[in-house]
């Protein structure tokens, strides 16, 4: 309300003007947002679910400035999470950020114990990766069978010609992604010299 009153150079006003205005909220954007933790994120086993803040001069109050709502929870599995914020109160404004878990590689390394092995003879090799939550790894290759991680070299094959090539992979699963690793074994009598100057070196030192 605003009335002019009657002053010294003035006449004052018979009329009362009243003048109304609003007060707009005001409008939120990306531009407000910190989103912790946003880039870059591979799947560890832990929730990893970002810290999310709305700043104008200051940090805003969430559910008395602006609504924060998830699709998703958990924060764990590989994924796309989106959130939507939106402004309430004095501000306003809505838009969504992603927050994007992807999968990771699980680093497959296969090892034998030796590098060359008779036609018929068996041998265990070893298989590691970055995680026990991969899937039983499926065993391809050429001049042997496997049970589990078992290898029996098959008959027949020519010493110093042959040669057994074996492939350890895993599916791709909801976490991880495929993973794979190949070793080549040649035909031919065992080769335990490294072993006996490893025997001596040992025996030396004590």
């Amino acid at each position: 309300v605003i009335q002019l009153l009657e002053g010294e150079n003035y006449k004052g006003a018979d009329e009362i003007n009243i003048i109304t205005f609003a007060v707009k909220p005001y409008q939120l954007d990306q531009t407000h947002v910190n989103f912790a933790g946003q880039s870059n994120v591979v799947y560890n086993g832990e929730s990893q679910k970002p810290k999310v803040s709305v700043v104008v001069d200051g940090e805003l109050v969430i559910n008395e400035d602006y609504t924060l709502v998830w699709d998703k929870d958990g924060f764990v599995n590989a994924d796309t999470y989106t959130v939507t914020i939106e402004g309430i109160g004095n501000y306003s404004g809505s838009f969504t950020r992603q927050l994007v878990i992807k999968k990771i590689d699980p680093q497959v390394d296969v090892s034998s114990p030796i590098s060359s092995i008779l036609p018929g003879n068996s041998i265990l090799i070893t298989v590691t990766s970055i995680s026990r939550e991969l899937p039983t790894p499926i065993l391809t290759g050429t001049n042997f069978t496997s049970e589990g991680l078992k290898i029996t070299v098959n008959d027949g094959l020519v010493i110093g010609l042959d040669t057994v090539e074996i492939t350890v992979s895993y599916a791709e699963t909801e976490n991880y992604l495929s993973g794979s690793d190949t070793i080549i074994l040649n035909i031919g009598m065992v080769d335990f010299s490294s072993d006996i100057e490893k025997l001596k070196g040992d025996i030396g030192a004590a």
